[in-house]
């Protein structure tokens, strides 16, 4: 929808998301993914995972805690994918806003699942004037392996213009 350049990504595990958002860039054209993992082992296979599938030129692993590497990031994004510590989520709302970009989107997963624990994020969310939030998942009648679960859905925050 916005032919996102500036990517961030905040939890990278090993790398599935960032494949996916890697991929896209690649196929744009042009951009820039940053992805940030806690866990040094995680971070090496996301790493490889990386150059396996030829993305370096679009995906960038950092190691280390997101909380004081945000900070340490300038610019704006486009996107910001945020998937980590979800009872911290109201701290990163706080760096993140920020850093993105007007007509920007702020993506966060598991918003139902763990949704008790991000209810200080979504009252700080709910708070702002220029956000606008939709929950996207589906509640399955019935579980196959090709339903997409309530585990699986996802805040999608458009910071307006």
């Amino acid at each position: 929808m916005r032919r996102a350049n500036r990517v961030l990504e905040v939890g990278t595990y090993y790398g599935y998301s960032a494949l996916w958002m890697g991929t896209a860039l690649e196929q744009q054209g042009g951009g820039m993914l940053t992805t940030i993992e806690l866990d040094h082992l995680r971070y090496l296979e996301a790493d490889r995972n990386m150059r396996a599938c030829g993305l370096k030129e679009y995906v960038n692993c950092m190691e280390g805690d997101a909380h004081s590497a945000i900070q340490k990031l300038r610019g704006v994004y486009d996107l910001i994918f945020l998937d980590a510590d979800r009872d911290r989520n109201e701290d990163y709302l706080r760096t993140l806003w920020p850093k993105l970009a007007p007509g920007g989107f702020l993506c966060v997963r598991g918003a139902v699942r763990f949704r008790y624990m991000m209810r200080l994020y979504f009252d700080e969310l709910n708070a702002k004037p220029d956000a606008i939030t939709h929950i996207v998942g589906t509640i399955p009648s019935t579980q196959t392996e090709n339903t997409v679960s309530t585990d699986d859905a996802m805040a999608v925050t458009w910071r307006m213009y």
